[in-house]
């Protein structure tokens, strides 16, 4: 069987000798369906944000502090995606462009990626500067999600 790299980082291998339907991908295990990180809301661009008022009201929310430039932000994407589905959070990123934005002074955000996770009450529980997704999935099951 042939394993993917997507499988290095995720823990999860696929068998690559016959390529499956996205259909039948989701009718196997719908949890798992990565949901594409690049698709969720950038709610800033180093401009001030209030992240409150970008919680999902009733559900855990992640927020992803990141940069274009940030290798390991590109690198972790997939299992951010995958990590994201199976937990049903929420995901808002916030794009730090240089470094020395606004947005990083408000949040003192000094390394990539950092990720802000609310509660579904808006309560912050955890603030985390990682790319190691075990502990970025801890933290969101401390924060209520499943």
């Amino acid at each position: 069987q042939l394993v993917s790299n997507y499988a290095f980082t995720t823990g999860v291998s696929f068998d690559l000798t016959r390529p499956k339907r996205v259909s039948e991908t989701v009718a196997a295990n719908p949890a798992r369906v990565a949901v594409p990180v690049s698709q969720a809301p950038v709610i800033s661009r180093g401009e001030e944000v209030d992240l409150k008022a970008h919680v999902v009201a009733g559900n855990v929310t992640v927020f992803e502090f990141y940069a274009d430039w940030c290798h390991v932000c590109r690198t972790i994407e997939p299992a951010l995606g995958g990590l994201i589905a199976d937990t049903g959070a929420a995901l808002r990123r916030v794009n730090i462009g240089d470094g020395r934005t606004e947005v990083t002074k408000q949040y003192g955000v000094t390394a990539t990626p950092t990720f802000h996770i609310y509660k579904a009450s808006g309560e912050l529980s955890s603030i985390l500067t990682t790319g190691d997704m075990k502990l970025v999935r801890e933290a969101i099951e401390k924060a209520g999600g499943r």
